[in-house]
């Protein structure tokens, strides 16, 4: 059976009057549209007679695997105003793997561009105007390079964790309000650091033959924008990346 992709559904924006549940509602109806997606389809193939064999055997020869991973980040910012995990982004890029000889161990790297940052919304009160919402957004976009070291017990699935850097080729970052603040992220006087070291955990379970589906969480080890050049009001203390990232890949057997 062809594998066919869901249409995808794009939200319309946070206009409600609980702002922080809209916005968590609709993340979580992406959330679950990808995860029902996956599931229907990893059933779909269960369902063949004879499923190929898995990559990774022990007898398999081959010692490097290209691939290529689809998916999402779904990140929030340590150290702004706003909290949650509240911002979407692409995850996607090519990558190689290689199990060592006779071995569990393995290795990985990658290729990536990777969309963090943050989202938030605050209702507040003003004597001219009344209740207002205040909405915040971050988007941070970088080149990624992780590399990690895995553990391959049995072909169908492995873990594993590592480092990665990245750097910074995009950051914009606005604020929509019915309050007049001119200037306040202009991009020169609160700039974001090019560089993104982050430590990494990861796991991927092989649902059909080099079809993979994978989670991974990463979070900054040193600060992407630091305490003095974070706008007043819009932040307290370093500011660190945090993401969470659900993904589909695919090696070449």
């Amino acid at each position: 059976m062809p594998l066919v992709l869901p249409e995808i559904v794009k939200l319309s924006p946070v206009n409600c009057f609980v702002p922080y549940i809209c916005l968590k509602a609709n993340y979580l109806k992406q959330i679950l549209l990808l995860t029902g997606f996956l599931m229907i389809q990893s059933g779909v193939f269960a369902q063949r007679e004879v499923p190929p064999d898995r990559i990774f055997l022990p007898d398999d020869e081959k010692v490097f695997y290209g691939g290529v991973t689809v998916g999402g980040n779904i990140s929030e910012v340590i150290g702004d105003a706003y909290h949650g995990y509240h911002k979407l982004g692409w995850h996607i890029g090519p990558g190689v793997v290689t199990k060592f000889n006779q071995s569990i161990l393995g290795m990985s790297l990658e290729l990536l561009y990777s969309q963090k940052g943050s989202r938030g919304v605050k209702q507040l009160y003003s004597n001219a105007v009344g209740d207002y919402f205040e909405r915040y957004y971050l988007d941070l976009n970088y080149v990624e390079v992780p590399v990690q070291l895995l553990i391959i017990p049995q072909p169908r699935y492995y873990v594993g964790a590592g480092l990665s850097y990245s750097r910074l080729i995009k950051s914009k970052e606005r604020m929509v309000t019915m309050q007049q603040l001119p200037g306040i992220f202009r991009e020169e006087d609160y700039p974001f650091l090019k560089e993104d070291w982050n430590w990494l955990v990861s796991a991927k379970y092989q649902f059909w033959r080099g079809w993979f589906v994978g989670a991974r969480y990463a979070r900054s080890l040193k600060p992407i924008r630091r305490a003095e050049q974070v706008p007043y009001y819009f932040g307290s203390g370093h500011q660190y990346n945090m993401y969470f990232t659900i993904s589909v890949s695919y090696l070449i057997p």
